[in-house]
């Protein structure tokens, strides 16, 4: 069936090489091409199956054979009702086109779903994400899948044994699912005992099994994304690979909140924390760090820099002086990833700060200055 449904797919047909990919992407397992031959001789007579040399434009300008059917009997396409309300969900986010009208015209030949079902698989389509990227992506058991959508719908407990990345062996869990998210891998979103959600990949799950034990959702329970670029890429290069991600997944999302940089004072503990983590703790520098940090930042936004200094380097920094013990030492190991001007720029900067100069208040006194010589000019 899923090789009948492959080919038909496809106007021009496929080649042996492309089937196994489509098996590999759909299904999550490799099929050789002999047992391609036999599954195309078994349903040759019965479905049409017919084959075709095409004329492949290459370099070299060679024949490859590629198969394709005709014909399908009606229940062969039929959708299931998953894919028919995830398709209706999608056509209404989407505008006025051709890519509308064409499955407008797919859903139209399908039977009605109940309002039941319905809802339960919109809930479901709701509850899944997809962040596109452009590269291959780990496969997983589609009959897992199943449990664990059925699971999701009906807010019953999973069970299952986890092996995390580098573990010798997987262990045990028993979790309460909540939704899935597609990227380069897979991964259920699950929270289990008194903590908050975590993420499975799913390719690591083993032994998935549906429970008899059902839960309700914590009440305001919502799932949260985070992005540099509100899935709008980067045009200036800073986020280098990321995506321009599909309207329509960016419309689940209700509500935007910017997140700017946290205040000096919740800096400062965050820093005081990684510090005291580290085991090397100075509360004078982590105090130059936020104040030399929020003022590259100022310097950034008013165009005067094309770096910046996030908390994730501060933290950095404070590592590097666990290990170090050196101030001067910890900061330049860290901002050597910019260039040779900035760096220069930015170590000057701390050595200001260490010194007791107030970098900021330097700052508003030559904007003063400035704008003292203005009025004087304009009054000739």
């Amino acid at each position: 069936m899923s090789l009948v449904v492959i080919l038909k797919g496809r106007s021009v047909g496929l080649t042996y090489k492309e089937m196994q990919e489509e098996f590999r992407w759909k299904e999550g397992i490799d099929v050789s091409v002999r047992n391609l031959q036999r599954m195309l001789a078994t349903i040759r007579d019965d479905l049409g199956l017919e084959d075709e040399l095409v004329e492949m434009e290459s370099d070299y300008h060679h024949r490859e054979k590629k198969f394709l059917i005709r014909e399908l009997p009606k229940y062969m396409v039929k959708l299931d009702g998953r894919e028919q309300v995830a398709i209706e969900t999608h056509i209404k986010e989407l505008e006025g086109g051709t890519l509308r009208e064409a499955l407008t015209k797919v859903v139209a030949g399908q039977e009605p779903l109940s309002v039941l079902y319905t809802n339960d698989l919109e809930r479901l389509v709701e509850q899944t994400s997809h962040a596109g990227k452009a590269q291959p992506r780990t496969q997983y058991d589609r009959n897992q899948m199943r449990d664990i959508e059925t699971a999701i719908i009906g807010n019953i407990e999973l069970s299952f044994k986890y092996r995390s990345q580098g573990a010798k062996k997987a262990l045990p869990r028993q979790v309460r699912p909540i939704g899935v998210v597609y990227n380069r891998f897979a991964y259920l979103i699950a929270a289990t005992g008194n903590r908050e959600a975590v993420s499975y990949r799913m390719d690591m799950l083993e032994d998935v099994k549906i429970t008899d034990v059902s839960f309700t959702p914590k009440e305001g329970f919502n799932v949260m994304a985070t992005a540099n670029t509100k899935g709008k890429g980067s045009e200036d290069g800073r986020f280098i690979g990321t995506n321009i991600l599909n309207e329509a997944f960016l419309e689940r999302f209700a509500i935007t909140i910017e997140q700017p940089y946290a205040t000096t004072a919740t800096e400062k503990r965050i820093v005081l924390g990684s510090m005291k983590k580290y085991g090397s703790v100075d509360e004078e520098f982590a105090t130059n760090l936020v104040t030399w940090a929020e003022v590259i930042r100022k310097t950034f936004f008013e165009g005067g820099v094309d770096e910046v200094i996030s908390t994730r380097r501060l933290d950095h920094i404070a590592k590097a002086f666990a290990i170090f013990d050196d101030k001067m030492k910890s900061i330049e190991l860290c901002v050597n990833r910019f260039d040779d001007d900035t760096k220069e720029s930015f170590m000057d900067l701390y050595t200001k700060i260490d010194a007791g100069v107030d970098p900021l208040a330097e700052t508003e006194s030559v904007n003063e200055t400035d704008e003292d010589e203005d009025e004087s000019e304009s009054s000739f």
